[in-house]
């Protein structure tokens, strides 16, 4: 007897933290808030890099990170090769806060990078620098700073959720300055930002797979002497510098915004398996009465169709007469007349002057049911992740064993195969193969609404 699906809460990730094989990135892809620092070597070995993140609503909002390292500068000076250590100094600062729609998360609308570098010289005098954000600070050695290179990214999107522009705006240092670069070590002034490249990069999206882009800024271009031809000054070249339109390989990127009043839940087959040991042998009878979950009504439902469907005992009788018997009559045998169980059938016959009635009975016997857990015939499964492991993923599998009405789960390794691993709460279809156990098939995302 099929009810209708019951639906089910997902799993609650935070009670698995420490089940995961790393429970601190576990921790960092599923808790919606958090802020977190990890520290890197650079790749040369010489330096570290830390970096600081910031979520909120699910959504990295911020990155933060500084640079770190040893380095080693050489100039002449007065004919000589000067050579310098500095140890662990701050060579640069990057600082990435992202805005996305309030209402739909994977919606970016804003983003803006803005980075710091500093530079080092024979002559430089380094200073203390205090960085860090989201809560973690450090005091570093700093030396001349060259000001900032900005990006700022800005998007729109159309009521369907297809991106429908972008502009990209770009500040980068080209050049540095510096008073008194000839003069001896002591009377030479730091070093400071003197040329910066600006550029505005403008794209719109079409759904037919085309995009259209102009780019235009400020180019610092040098400025001579009509008579000597001597550099005198930098002008800058404003204008449009390049535009064109192109295809494009895919269609634009396109989101989809969950509805707020929606709850996803994960839909449960739900049978109960009524086995009689009369009536139909071996024949299996399926029923569903999708307006219920309750799995009591359910097994109720399944023991009326069993005894509808169990062994019966047809008897005939010739009676004398007509009695007052009409189909659908129970008859008890109360009369003496040998009538017991439901009439089926009432005939009549006259002759010689004489009455007689001729019934069929039908006695059910009543079968000895047991409820045994329902085996379903599926080989396909589909099951919620929990979490990533080497060469697969644990999911959350339904047994088809239920205590009461609560389904009842276990935690199965799937095997998956490639590099794009299903995430947490991904819905992954999978089956039990004869040779490697469980094996995805490959088709995994989030479907399981309500």
């Amino acid at each position: 007897m099929t009810g209708a699906d019951l639906l089910v809460d997902l799993p609650d990730l935070g009670g698995l933290i420490q089940l995961a094989p790393d429970p601190t990135g576990f921790e960092q892809e599923i808790l919606p808030n958090l802020q977190w620092l990890r520290s890197a070597p650079t790749p040369d070995g010489k330096g570290e890099v830390r970096t600081a993140y910031n979520k909120v609503l699910g959504q990295i909002v911020g990155v933060y990170s500084t640079t770190t390292q040893r380095l080693t500068v050489q100039e002449q000076v007065n004919g000589q090769t000067v050579t310098r250590e500095f140890g662990r100094v701050l060579t640069s600062e990057e600082h990435t806060t992202s805005t996305y729609h309030p209402t739909c998360g994977d919606m970016l609308l804003r983003q803006q990078t803005v980075k710091s570098s500093w530079g080092y010289t024979v002559a430089t005098k380094v200073r203390t620098e205090i960085t860090g954000a989201y809560g973690f600070i450090s005091a570093v050695t700093a030396g001349d700073p060259l000001g900032e290179e900005t990006e700022l990214i800005e998007q729109t999107w159309s009521p369907e959720g297809w991106l429908q522009s972008r502009v990209k705006t770009t500040r980068k240092l080209s050049s540095v300055q510096q008073a008194n670069p000839e003069g001896e070590l002591p009377d030479r002034g730091p070093l400071a930002p003197f040329e910066f490249l600006e550029r505005v990069r403008f794209e719109t999206f079409r759904p037919s797979w085309l995009m259209e882009w102009r780019e235009s800024g400020g180019i610092p271009v040098p400025v001579y002497d009509a008579d000597s031809f001597d550099p005198v000054r930098l002008g800058v070249r404003g204008g449009t510098i390049t535009s064109g339109a192109e295809p494009m390989d895919a269609a634009p990127t396109r989101v989809t915004c969950p509805d707020p009043c929606s709850k996803r839940q994960r839909a449960i087959p739900n049978a109960v398996q009524i086995r009689a040991d009369a009536g139909r042998q071996g024949t299996e009878v399926t029923r569903s009465v999708s307006w219920t979950r309750d799995r009591g009504t359910l097994a109720t439902y399944a023991r009326w169709v069993a005894a509808d469907l169990a062994q019966r005992i047809t008897r005939t009788r010739t009676l004398i007469g007509v009695p007052p018997i009409v189909p659908g009559m129970a008859a008890q045998d109360a009369d003496g007349r040998g009538l017991r169980g439901v009439v089926q059938s009432v005939t009549v016959q006259v002759g010689s002057g004489q009455a007689s009635t001729e019934v069929i009975t039908h006695e059910p016997q009543p079968p000895r049911l047991s409820e045994h857990a329902y085996q379903s015939t599926q080989t396909t499964y589909r099951d919620i992740v929990l979490f990533r492991q080497v060469g697969g993923v644990t999911v959350q599998h339904f047994t088809g064993q239920f205590d009461g009405n609560a389904p009842r789960f276990e935690n199965v390794f799937v095997r998956v195969a490639g590099t794009q691993y299903p995430s947490p709460l991904d819905e992954l279809e999978w089956i039990d193969d004869p040779r490697y156990g469980p094996t995805a098939t490959g088709n995994y995302g989030q479907e399981a609404m309500t």
